[in-house]
């Protein structure tokens, strides 16, 4: 009589599949962490070379590379911060360059330059910038519009201008409140700007805020004049600009600025 045929488990052919896949992944873990060592070395070079000090044939670093492949010196926090700090920020150089070109100007008191955490202030006080309930420039004030725009052309950036007046109300033919006196002051300069240097009008922000934003109560006349004013932020490092023929987004598609023209 003859054996009987023993067949193997059913489960033996599942377990026989994954014991060979652990294999394949064993296998390329083993391949991965195997590094060319020559490669390595060429890529080590090459950013040394890029970051590191330029030093004619046959010299040596004096110091450790900030970055180091071989494993000869650690990276050096202090070496990586100062290249951070080497990169220029454009609102430092916005500031720097309003400051020296406009410096007689700033010292006599027609207008402010700020650098905040991250924007740039340009202040207009009324005084200089406008006649008291007026929305036109002063003549001599334009030489200043024009410095200040031809240093914002050169740089990329939301260009925010905002309009504010004190709390005595005002109701003329032109402007019934001071709503309409502050808005139509923002636009104006967002106007004179444009004319004095080719800036993208995409990154204009006018507003109006009447007397709802004063930096310091409205108690003394002193007060009140310095709460008169055109405030220009310039924030953002991103600059605005669309190929001739390329067409204009839909309102939904944009999530960058506001409406160009708004009342707050």
């Amino acid at each position: 009589m003859a054996a009987k045929k023993r067949c193997p488990p059913p489960w033996i052919t599942t377990f026989a599949d994954l014991m060979a896949l652990l294999v394949v992944f064993f296998v390329m873990l083993f391949a991965f962490s195997s590094l060319d060592a020559e490669k390595y070395r060429l890529a080590a070079e090459s950013i040394r070379a890029a970051f590191g000090p330029q030093l004619t044939e046959g010299e040596r670093s004096p110091s450790p590379s900030p970055i180091d492949f071989d494993g000869g010196s650690p990276v050096d926090p202090s070496v990586l911060e100062d290249m951070m700090d080497a990169i220029p920020d454009p609102m430092d150089q916005i500031t720097q360059d309003l400051q020296e070109q406009l410096e007689q100007e700033l010292g006599e008191g027609l207008l402010e330059v700020e650098r905040q955490d991250e924007s740039v202030l340009i202040r207009f006080p009324e005084k200089a910038a406008f006649p008291s309930g007026s929305a036109d420039v002063n003549e001599s004030f334009l030489p200043i519009l024009d410095t200040v725009a031809g240093v914002l052309a050169g740089q990329g950036g939301t260009i925010r201008v905002s309009g504010h007046t004190d709390d005595v109300p005002i109701d003329t033919e032109r402007f019934r409140s001071n709503w309409e006196l502050s808005t139509a002051r923002a636009t104006e300069v967002v106007h004179l700007l444009m004319d004095a240097a080719p800036i993208n009008s995409e990154r204009f922000i006018a507003q109006g805020h009447a007397d709802t934003r004063p930096l310091v109560p409205n108690t003394t006349g002193d007060n009140r004049a310095r709460n008169r004013r055109v405030d220009v932020f310039i924030t953002g490092l991103e600059e605005f600009v669309r190929a001739p023929d390329e067409p204009v987004p839909a309102p939904e598609a944009l999530d960058a600025p506001e409406p160009p023209l708004q009342v707050n």
